[in-house]
């Protein structure tokens, strides 16, 4: 997504007559800034819609806040105010929440084009989940908005998107978490590299009299990462495989994140995210593989008629002042524990995780101890934390852990995922420094 700034007039829509003029910016690190010369409401610090016209161009901001007002002095006393905003159409008017709804789009990302160039691959795939969508891989000529002086010549010629369209409209969130986010996620996952969103454009539902495209921008979404040069062997992904099972994998792929949509959130924010400290990465890998395990595998079969035999003889045999308090403490007494849910799960990846931990016991109880220290700061656990560089190498140990998870929910074979993972120059250095990275 490009910078950009226009000049023009804005208002609410509750009094479209009361126009202010002012300035509209997005950049990478600001986000979507108006600046106006007036005030909508001297009481209202919040607007629900903004809207705008600049250029020919239609301008809708949503969830928009001042962040910043002042008095200007000259021949007469103005008022000028700052909103900052979460969301961007451009090319629509919407005057309610309620007509916000969609019935197709199209999204970009950073190495789409070089990952379907490598796999060839063309047509329709339909998406057999609730929504029944379909993705057409398409291409378009770059359509040159903006202001001029911010279009740089890598962006011009043919752009690849991906065009998913629906029997029935959806809101943005639905098509931001339903579908553009798992797509974005994919191309993460196959390419190993943070992917983001560069164009997403969307379409009114067929009753609506106006059918062209209404591009989006997004404040918390940031787009400033820099392409970098893509290797084959980077992929997590067969690349002659992904060309004859393509439609196959993205199917699982939605599949999956139907299932445990909250999870691959919680793995793909941190994978983005390089601004936070090792401990939160590290919490948040074990919190992920926890999860994954949790919804996956766990079946609770522990709580089992045996179980519940044994929780009420140990209720029965308290008195009855205790028998509340002790029945709270023993609800969720039938999970596993984190030893038992890492110790299965490098036994699920044994053919990749052999390869790389020496010692796998020593190093399911280093991550738990490392686990309860950062999450309640117990001075016990103190002596047994791993250090910073123990804790980095820990979690990109684990990494690769949960990324053959994810290759094992799409379909690929115990053999096969070895082979993808162990050619990946980082799993090529930790397997060739054994003795760097034995942390346990």
């Amino acid at each position: 997504m490009k910078e950009f700034e226009y000049f023009g007039f804005w208002w609410i829509p509750s009094n479209p007559q009361y126009k202010l003029d002012g300035q509209i910016n997005y950049s990478h690190e600001e986000g979507i800034t108006l600046k106006i010369n007036g005030v909508f409401s001297k009481n209202m610090q919040t607007q629900e819609i903004i809207l705008g016209e600049s250029e020919n161009k239609q301008f809708t901001l949503l969830n928009c806040f001042v962040t910043s007002q002042e008095f200007l002095f000259f021949d007469n006393v103005t008022f000028r105010q700052e909103y900052s905003a979460t969301n961007l159409f451009i090319g629509y008017h919407f005057t309610h929440l309620k007509d916000i709804k969609f019935s197709k789009f199209q999204a970009g990302f950073t190495y789409l084009n070089d990952l379907l160039q490598l796999v060839n691959a063309k047509g329709k795939i339909s998406i057999a989940n609730k929504f029944s969508a379909n993705i057409e891989i398409i291409q378009l000529d770059d359509i040159q908005s903006h202001n001029p002086n911010y279009i740089q010549q890598e962006y011009l010629g043919k752009i690849t998107l991906l065009e998913m369209e629906f029997p029935e409209a959806c809101i943005l969130n639905e098509i931001l978490y339903k579908f553009v986010n798992p797509l974005r996620y994919f191309i993460t996952l196959i390419t190993d590299k943070p992917n983001d969103i560069t164009e997403l454009y969307l379409w009114l539902p067929k009753q609506f009299a106006q059918q062209h495209r209404i591009e989006a921008i997004f404040s918390t979404i940031k787009m400033a990462r820099e392409k970098e040069a893509l290797s084959s062997y980077e992929f997590f992904l067969d690349l002659n495989e992904l060309k004859q099972h393509f439609r196959l994998v993205i199917q699982k792929w939605f599949n999956l994140n139907d299932e445990i949509d909250d999870i691959l959130n919680l793995y793909f924010n941190a994978y983005y995210n390089n601004d936070v400290y090792i401990q939160n990465k590290f919490l948040s890998i074990v919190q992920t593989l926890e999860s994954y395990h949790r919804r996956k595998f766990d079946h609770k079969v522990s709580n089992t008629e045996k179980h519940q035999k044994r929780l009420q003889e140990i209720l029965d045999s308290v008195s009855e002042k205790h028998k509340q308090w002790l029945e709270e403490k023993l609800r969720f007494s039938y999970e596993p524990s984190l030893e038992d849910r890492l110790n299965k799960l490098f036994h699920l990846t044994y053919q990749t995780s052999s390869q790389i931990i020496i010692n796998s016991q020593s190093l399911v109880n280093k991550i738990k101890n490392n686990r309860n220290y950062l999450t309640h700061y117990d001075k016990s656990y103190r002596a047994k934390a791993a250090s910073s560089q123990d804790l980095f190498k820990i979690t990109l140990l684990l990494n690769f852990i949960l990324k053959d998870c994810l290759l094992y929910e799409l379909g690929i074979s115990d053999a096969c995922r070895k082979e993808l993972i162990s050619r990946h120059p980082v799993y090529k250095y930790i397997k060739d420094n054994l003795n760097e990275f034995n942390v346990v």
